[in-house]
């Protein structure tokens, strides 16, 4: 009898709910996830919450260009940034001309810088000749310019001047509408001289042009055009203005008068400053058809100080 207690027990215990006879009724306990030893920061809650102030920011104003949108209102933004460009455009107009004044000397921030061109508005040119006077052209090239009623400059090397005095004293004759400027003495090169070297180029010329002519120089035209802040800061003291030039026929190299003719119709603009020399006669028969040309154009012919004088 006790065997059959004992085999009844057992069997309940195999049968029993949870026993190895019947399936696991119940789940197990979820073993819970352990937490972060240190908690650095509290983070937002990924579905809901408040938002940070910059999101709420962003979304009102995406919201506020919607609404402006369907109603046809210009956000205030867009307005103030037409007008930012608007103010920007007229600054540049308004700089246009001054810097295209400047173009030489780009890097110089002191002082007063050389004049390539100088934009006025009105249609002018200034024709430049360097290394005169010749006996042979520079007569000839005055009587041509009086013919078609053009001013030019004339940037006079002291050697020239003595060599031909009488071809000097006719351009000093000519009068107004021929200007007189400073080309130095021996057509150094003034920016590998020292300060006493520079001036007596300057000075030597001046004391030349003045003994032909009773006009003061106020223009002056380094040899091969170069200049630094040395040769700027003599000039200014002296009262000379640097002239260089934005149109250059290259006209001493030989070139043929259709080769000159051809670069200053292709390049000039109001306010350029062309290069040639009285000293080849090429040059003095481009200079006529030059003047034939452009002055059809609407161009008028001008000396440098007239030049800076209308623009001004």
């Amino acid at each position: 009898m006790r065997h059959y207690k004992i085999l009844i027990c057992l069997f309940c215990a195999v049968a029993a709910p949870g026993g190895g006879l019947w399936p696991q009724q119940y789940p197990a306990a979820a073993t819970p996830t352990p937490k972060p030893r240190f908690q650095w920061f509290r983070r937002a809650p990924a579905g809901g919450g408040a938002k940070p102030a910059a999101a709420r920011s962003s979304n009102e104003n995406q919201s506020a260009k919607s609404t402006s949108a369907v109603a046809g209102v210009r956000p205030a933004k867009t307005v103030a940034s037409k007008s930012a460009t608007q103010n920007k455009t007229t600054a540049k107009s308004q700089t246009a001309v001054k810097s295209s004044r400047m173009k030489a000397g780009a890097g110089v921030t002191t002082g007063p810088r050389p004049i390539s061109n100088w934009p006025t508005g009105k249609k002018l040119l200034a024709l430049t000749y360097d290394d005169g006077p010749n006996s042979a052209i520079t007569p000839k090239l005055v009587r041509l310019l009086r013919q078609k009623n053009a001013h030019a400059t004339f940037f006079l090397l002291g050697e020239s001047i003595r060599a031909y005095p009488s071809a000097a004293g006719e351009l000093a004759r000519a009068g107004s509408g021929f200007e007189l400027g400073n080309h130095g003495v021996t057509h150094k090169q003034f920016t590998k001289l020292g300060e006493d070297g520079i001036r007596r180029e300057m000075d030597g010329c001046n004391d030349l042009i003045t003994s032909i002519s009773s006009e003061r120089t106020r223009v002056i035209r380094p040899p091969y055009g170069s200049w630094n802040t040395r040769v700027r800061d003599i000039c200014e003291t002296m009262g000379l203005k640097i002239i260089l030039w934005d149109v250059d026929t290259n006209d001493w190299r030989r070139r043929t008068t259709d080769q000159i003719v051809n670069t200053v119709l292709k390049e000039a603009r109001d306010g350029s400053i062309i290069l040639m020399h009285d000293r080849f006669q090429t040059s003095l028969e481009a200079t006529g058809r030059i003047i034939d040309v452009l002055g059809g154009q609407g161009y008028r012919f001008v000396t440098v100080s007239e030049l800076i004088a209308a623009g001004n």
